[in-house]
């Protein structure tokens, strides 16, 4: 975060007698709190979410492979990787869980960091 007092830019005054666009500034508070809540995010979907999806890839090909077995049960090699994946469901539910509250906890944090914060801005002449 930027320090109260701290220069966040300099303007002339054409710039100044059509707008500033102060949320693309990388020196002001509002965007480091952005860049903060994207990189809790990043977080959350890199580790929390995307194993979640794994638990899902994992749940669909064992139901895809499954039915398919049964029209074929005497497929030696499609029977092993049902198998296989029936083993990698051991204990999903408890996976699944623990992945939605953490994934939950970051989500609360960004919501909680997330909240718009009064900025005062104050525009001085430079000599």
């Amino acid at each position: 975060m930027v320090p109260s007092g701290e220069t966040v830019g300099t303007y002339g005054a054409p710039a100044l007698a059509r707008h500033i666009e102060l949320q693309p500034n990388a020196k002001t508070p509002q965007y480091q709190q952005a860049l903060a809540v994207v990189e809790l995010n990043h977080t959350r979907n890199a580790e929390h979410v995307k194993k979640l999806r794994n638990e899902w890839r994992v749940f669909q090909q064992h139901s895809r492979l499954a039915r398919r077995l049964k029209n074929a049960s005497e497929n030696a090699e499609l029977k092993s990787k049902v198998d296989m994946l029936a083993e990698k469901l051991a204990g999903i539910e408890d996976r699944i869980a623990g992945h939605e509250r953490r994934a939950l906890e970051i989500e609360n944090e960004i919501f909680t960091f997330n909240q718009p914060v009064p900025r005062r801005y104050v525009l001085r002449r430079m000599k």
